[in-house]
């Protein structure tokens, strides 16, 4: 600046002979150099001369000036060598005090160089109708404003009084862009001081349409005043939550999906519920009985008990007792209906839950949280290929918390995931996925409460290659899995809360090694571990990191039964506060679809006034936007499910099936406990009777309502 200066060094290539001297001319008179000649010789050629330049204070606000430093070279054969010029930019401002005082250039763009008083970096972006203008900037060091400053401020941070000269103003729909730096980097916001409020107050500006370039916080501003930046709570909270909620709801997905296409396909009976089998008091679990080989005595007898009235006997037949929370039952679960088809194939039905935990810093905030998912699926199998569909719910509930204060948070995400798999050999298998959902943010913001839409796009891919397979009566296994994953996921503006969008990426690479064993009655035991790299990029947390895990499965190709455990955790990470760890369990039911008989489960979901459902509805915008419980989807959507159970009565012409199904829409919740008889397609009758009660819950705090209801349709 005018009154400062600077200084360069000047040396010689090579060694000459003799003397050789280097003069400097400056082209503006402003502009000096302390030193106008430079003598090198054969011994101090090498050793670097300082230049000073210094220009010239005429206490006048100047556009910003250039000047050129000329060299010419003598003797020795150095006459013939070109030497560039030095360019030097004089910044026409002038520093009084704390005080700073810009001349505003056509571009609008007043950029504070290091130097001055205020904070180096800061930029001023005015109307071009400004120009010639001139602008002020004081640092501020104590103000009546700064007792009660805004969120975030620590005393010491910069505050910049900010007016235009001679008394002007922005005009009627003038706006300025204030950028000023954050302390620390990261994320800021700026707030100016509004003395129209009653008392006067910090306002939080909006960010420009651009956002704010890194290390600077921006915002735009109607009218000048006292300027400062303080946290962007909202904001970073929001994207930092949802970083690290859709990742994991991703990772839920995609585990459920690896899981999925690793499984054998066999039609019977199995599962966990809660992490337990559903185990009959001689040992045996219900699967043997639904749907296994011994379906044929078992089932008789079991329709005869029912058939005479004494229902399910507790001694032959009970759950053993525990106590059990929400988590426990979404993560301990996972169940598959399978059933094989004409073409030699199968299709299935399957689900999964899952339930992890995080804890990560979003600058001076710690943000811990858990994250459960419940994915639902149906898939079909021919030869090497597996194609599917996936449904998937995940909650999240947390908080952030500062040194000044703690927050909850709450999420949901509802989404569809198609996905296939493929064996390209009989050791290496491939397998893809991509997904969209829609869900709720919900935060606290003072008194009141930010309710945002979110969305998320997620895309997966793997491979998976058996190093060592274990034998037909068990022993060891080695396998070695890669699988990457991307996902974007934002909020839309509401108020309190711009739009944030955050974008996360995880790339894995690891080992699993497992040893079956026999139990000796035909089951199979298999305890597994795992280990892997991973590296994260995104943001959230980056670096790279360790990941272990185990798990046991309990397998029984007679009585088609499975079930299983996994837990998995994050050991090591380059972002020292990241913690991630997870339970999932799950449940498995493997039977013939095509019949109205045996175990069913069955999902079901209607949006408005349309009569269609299944996929075709479920592929909707609004339709997933109602399934998440936001959006604008009508009043009248529905998600239904049911779980049944049919058996043949009436001398084996008719179907009787008892059910229990649980229907949910906007405005409340429903319970059904219910019977229907249906005949069997060979009688060639098309009727149907159903009788069942229903208790209905509405959102608000209303008793509930009770509702018995006899139907009967006959069709010819």
């Amino acid at each position: 600046p005018e009154g400062g200066g600077g200084a360069y060094e000047v040396s010689l290539a090579s060694q000459p002979t003799s003397n050789v001297t280097v003069t400097v001319v400056s082209d503006d008179s402003e502009v000096t150099v302390d030193r106008s000649s430079l003598t090198f010789t054969a011994s101090s050629w090498s050793t670097a001369q300082t230049v000073t330049v210094s220009a010239r204070d005429d206490e006048l606000v100047e556009d910003d000036a250039t000047a050129r430093l000329i060299h010419a070279v003598s003797g020795d054969g150095y006459g013939s060598v070109a030497v560039d010029a030095v360019t030097v930019t004089v910044p026409g401002h002038e520093v009084d005090g704390m005080a700073a005082t810009f001349k505003i250039p056509a571009t609008g763009e007043v950029a504070v160089p290091d130097g001055t008083p205020l904070p180096g970096g800061a930029r001023l972006t005015l109307p071009a109708a400004l120009a010639r203008e001139e602008v002020v900037l004081t640092a501020v060091a104590t103000a009546p404003a700064l007792s009660d400053p805004p969120r975030g401020f620590n005393a010491g941070d910069a505050v910049v009084d900010i007016e235009l000269g001679g008394g002007m103003a922005l005009g009627a729909g003038q706006t300025a862009t204030v950028c000023l730096p954050v302390p620390g980097g990261g994320r800021g916001r700026v707030y100016r001081y509004d003395e129209s409020l009653s008392p006067p107050e910090w306002v939080q500006l909006a960010e420009p349409s651009g956002g704010s370039p890194a290390g600077l916080a921006c915002g735009v501003t109607d009218r000048f005043s006292l300027f400062t930046v303080g946290s962007a709570p909202n904001e970073a909270v929001a994207q930092g939550w949802l970083g690290r909620f859709g990742r994991l709801a991703a990772q839920h997905v995609v585990d459920a999906l690896q899981d999925r296409m690793e499984a054998k396909r066999t039609a019977g009976v199995a599962g966990t519920l809660a992490g337990q089998g559903v185990v009959a008091e001689d040992g045996e679990t219900p699967a043997s009985v639904v749907g296994g080989a011994r379906a044929g005595s078992e089932l008789q007898a079991l329709r005869g008990r029912i058939e005479a009235g004494s229902g399910w006997a507790e001694e032959e037949f009970s759950l053993k007792p525990r106590s059990l929370t929400v988590s426990d039952l979404v993560s301990g679960t996972r169940f598959s209906l399978t059933g094989a088809t004409a073409g030699g194939g199968t299709v299935g039905l399957w689900g999964r839950g899952a339930l992890s935990r995080f804890t990560g810093r979003e600058g001076d905030a710690t943000i811990e949280g858990d994250v459960t998912t419940a994915t639902l699926g149906a898939d079909w199998t021919s030869g090497s290929l597996l194609a599917g569909l996936a449904l998937s719910h995940s909650r999240g509930a947390g908080f952030w918390q500062r040194d000044d204060g703690k927050d909850d948070v709450e999420s949901s995400l509802t989404g569809v995931h198609p996905y296939f798999a493929y064996e390209v050999t009989d050791r290496l298998s491939v397998w893809g996925t991509a997904g969209y959902g829609r869900g709720e943010l919900t935060m606290p913001d003072g008194s009141r409460t930010i309710e945002a839409d979110i969305d998320m796009t997620m895309t997966a891919a793997g491979a998976r290659s058996d190093l060592m397979s274990a034998g037909s009566t068990g022993g060891p296994a080695l396998s070695l899995k890669v699988d990457g994953l991307y996902l974007r996921i934002g909020s839309e503006a509401a108020a309190g809360l711009e739009a944030v969008e955050a974008d996360v990426s995880r790339l894995r690479l690891g080992v699993e090694g497992s040893w079956a064993m026999e139990d000796g009655s035909g089951g199979k035991l298999t305890p597994s571990v795992e280990i892997g790299v991973r590296h994260d990029w995104g943001d959230v947390e980056t670096g790279t990191g360790v990941d272990v895990g185990g798990g046991l499965t309990y397998s029984d190709p007679g009585r088609r039964v499975t079930a299983s455990v996994r837990a998995r955790g994050l050991v090591a990470h380059k972002a020292e506060d990241f913690d991630d760890w997870g339970v999932s369990g799950a449940l498995g039911l493997d039977l013939d679809p095509s019949s109205e008989r045996g175990f069913t489960v069955s999902l079901r979901q209607s949006v408005g006034s349309s009569a269609s459902d299944g996929m075709d509805a479920l592929f909707r915008r609004d339709s997933l936007a109602d399934l998440a419980g936001s959006g604008n989807a009508d009043a009248g959507g529905r998600l239904e499910a049911e779980t049944a159970y049919g058996f043949g009565i009436l001398g084996d012409q008719f179907t009787g099936t008892p059910y229990f199904k649980y229907g949910l829409t906007r405005t409340g919740r429903d319970y059904t406990l219910g019977w229907r008889l249906t005949p069997v397609p060979a009688t060639g009758l098309d009727m149907e009777f159903r009788a069942g009660a229903t208790r209905r819950e509405t959102g608000g705090e209303g008793e509930p309502g009770y509702g018995v209801a006899l139907e009967a349709r006959l069709r010819w």
